[in-house]
């Protein structure tokens, strides 16, 4: 755990949202390749410019694997429809209902989105988040934001500034601090068969609203 003062490293939030300043430094650092500590609507993440496939890969070694599974945040669906190759119809009416919110979707992946950002199988992982920080910069930046949890392999996830692990934070480039609350509950991840939803990971929207 770190200590309690901020560093020069850190982006303060107020309700959620920064200054236009702050906003700017961020995609600055977005945009040039840099990696960082954000507050999503579920968990603390780690991430950066989703179409770099060298921040996909500093980010797999900062967490301590050799691979590490990502999800792409949008800013909104339109930008989200744009990163899958084929939407079953499933898949388009959760988003109709869910989006902004903790529910992931995984399609096959357009070509847009690099091999280091693909599951095995082709698919990405999609999420237009609740979080309007995530949204925002992702919208000022021109890209899908890498987003994994912000903590090393095998740790828990971080729902609070507090739990993120200095060392961690160490090997960013900026810390964005949100003292409001994060939902503290991993998305709910489904992917699709047949046109029909499958849960891969059981999270904050539960199965029965799917």
């Amino acid at each position: 755990m770190k200590s309690s003062t901020y560093g020069a490293k850190t982006v303060l939030l107020s309700n959620g949202t920064a200054t236009a300043e702050d906003l700017e430094r961020v995609r600055r650092t977005v945009v040039d390749g840099g990696v960082i500590v954000y507050p999503a609507g579920t968990v603390y993440g780690i991430g950066g410019n989703g179409f770099d496939p060298a921040v996909a890969q500093r980010i797999a070694r900062i967490k301590g694997r050799d691979r590490t599974s990502f999800i792409l945040l949008c800013d909104r669906l339109e930008s989200a429809l744009a990163l899958g190759a084929i939407w079953p119809r499933a898949a388009m009416d959760l988003a109709a209902r869910h989006w902004p919110g903790p529910l992931t979707l995984v399609v096959p992946a357009s070509d847009p989105v690099p091999p280091d950002l693909r599951a095995t199988d082709g698919t990405v992982a999609i999420r237009v988040d609740a979080h309007p920080f995530s949204r925002a910069l992702s919208a000022a930046a021109g890209c899908p934001l890498i987003s994994t949890s912000a903590n090393f392999s095998g740790r828990p996830p971080a729902t609070s500034w507090a739990e993120v692990e200095q060392t961690l934070l160490d090997a960013c480039d900026l810390f964005v601090v949100d003292h409001g609350i994060i939902g503290g509950i991993p998305s709910t991840l489904v992917s699709f068969k047949d046109d029909r939803p499958v849960v891969l990971r059981h999270g904050a929207i539960p199965e029965d609203l799917l």
